[in-house]
């Protein structure tokens, strides 16, 4: 099978691990385990290489009150995890950071199989090291997700 025909079979494994991963994260009594990976995540800092912009260039004025169709916001902590195709979007709120990241981690690790020592060495990990070297699984309060500058 060549990669015009994969997408479909990888986006339900991918659609698995963010479901798996939020269903962890809405039960407060799990408790992820250690990564291999969450360290070397966590040192690796967030860049955004476009530069953000402060003055709105919008031809409506920025609303001064919430809109009324919008849902209240939880009294808790967001945790979330979403996924595009092979990108997964995570938000979080601390002091919950590592909490999600490790869920994730350990999300792609159940559906994926992580590496082991019977394993070539050619073998990648599931999660790609080129992405998370970039600091694309670190948190940052701007990000650029998808193309979108996402400034929080």
């Amino acid at each position: 099978m060549g990669w015009a025909e994969s997408p479909p079979y990888f986006c339900a494994a991918t659609e698995t691990v963010a479901d798996l991963a939020n269903m962890r994260l809405q039960d407060a009594s799990h408790v992820p385990a250690e990564h291999h990976l969450d360290d070397l995540a966590d040192s690796v800092p967030s860049e955004v290489s476009t530069p953000v912009s402060t003055e709105s260039t919008s031809a409506v004025d920025v609303p001064l009150e919430r809109d009324p169709c919008l849902q209240h916001a939880s009294p808790k902590p967001l945790q979330y995890v979403d996924i595009f195709v092979d990108d997964f979007v995570s938000a979080a709120q601390k002091p919950f950071l590592r909490r999600v990241r490790r869920v994730l981690l350990g999300a792609i690790d159940d559906v994926f199989r992580p590496n082991d020592s019977a394993d070539s060495e050619h073998r990648r990990e599931p999660v790609s090291m080129k992405k998370l070297l970039k600091g694309d699984c670190s948190w940052g309060t701007v990000k650029l997700i998808l193309g979108w500058i996402v400034d929080t």
